[in-house]
């Protein structure tokens, strides 16, 4: 088995990067019943843009406070050297202080995938929405046994779901390590991981990509219906859900959310 690591912003104080973004440049699926009260999927759809609070031009990790991670060529270089896999680069940039803007800076995508946590890690839905893919998770009793070795392709970055979208092999943590990299923190399997909420995998990971793995494991089923996060295509949104019927006489409308009998918090 290989060593891994969920590779997170700094522990530290610094201050995270600010997205620059409008509710235009985000976009949701719709639960068909929720009324808004939860989402189907929820993901950026524009470049990622931040400006940061320092004019530290040479940090290769630039970490975003809503989520996302912007990496430098430099550091592009050197992964791309030792033939690192499992991700993507999207276009990105950052404005620093002193006003100055870089683009040398990418957004870095997870590709790899590294399955669904382990049933041995003790990790269950406490929380689901019988009309979409909200699910909300317990404890992690077992960290240790969390991932399924098994289900791993094998890449340098890899997503466990539903715990994180941004996991590690130790060869890149020595990588890290090696450049002196300053801003992240590498965690072992832990407890807190627990408690996870997500929704649909394309929320996390290339439509693609959570198409070909999420599909045969039901967490991406169907066509989603993105729609920006505008007040226009809210209205249009809200319009469409009017007119929904619950499944069910007896079915509270928006409110399509069962607990998991039996499962701990």
């Amino acid at each position: 088995m290989a060593e891994y690591f969920r590779l997170e912003q700094p522990a530290s104080t610094t201050p995270l990067a600010e997205l620059i973004a409008t509710a235009a440049d985000w976009e949701i699926s719709v639960c068909p019943t929720a009324d808004f009260l939860h989402y189907d999927g929820h993901r950026l759809k524009s470049n990622l843009t931040v400006k940061v609070s320092h004019n530290r031009k040479n940090e290769l990790l630039i970490w975003v406070w809503v989520r996302g991670c912007l990496i430098h060529e430099k550091l592009i270089a050197e992964l791309h050297a030792m033939g690192a896999t499992g991700y993507r680069l999207k276009p990105g940039s950052v404005r620093f202080r002193d006003g100055s803007v870089s683009n040398e800076y990418r957004e870095l995508v997870v590709t790899g995938w590294g399955g669904v946590a382990s049933p041995e890690s003790g990790l269950k839905p406490v929380e689901r929405c019988l009309d979409c893919h909200y699910v909300r998770y317990g404890f992690l009793p077992q960290p240790e046994k969390l991932m399924d070795w098994s289900q791993w392709t094998g890449e340098d970055f890899f997503v466990i779901w539903p715990i994180g979208t941004m996991f590690i092999t130790g060869r890149v943590a020595d990588l890290l390590g090696r450049l002196k990299t300053r801003s992240y923190t590498l965690e072992r399997p832990s407890r807190s991981w627990g408690g996870p909420t997500v929704g649909r995998l394309s929320a996390s990971m290339p439509e693609d990509l959570a198409l070909k793995y999420g599909e045969p494991l039901g967490i991406e089923r169907g066509k989603a219906t993105w729609i920006t996060m505008d007040k226009t295509a809210e209205g249009q949104a809200r319009a469409r859900l009017a007119n929904n019927k619950p499944r069910f006489p007896s079915d509270p409308p928006g409110r399509r959310i069962v607990r998991v009998a039996g499962q701990p918090e």
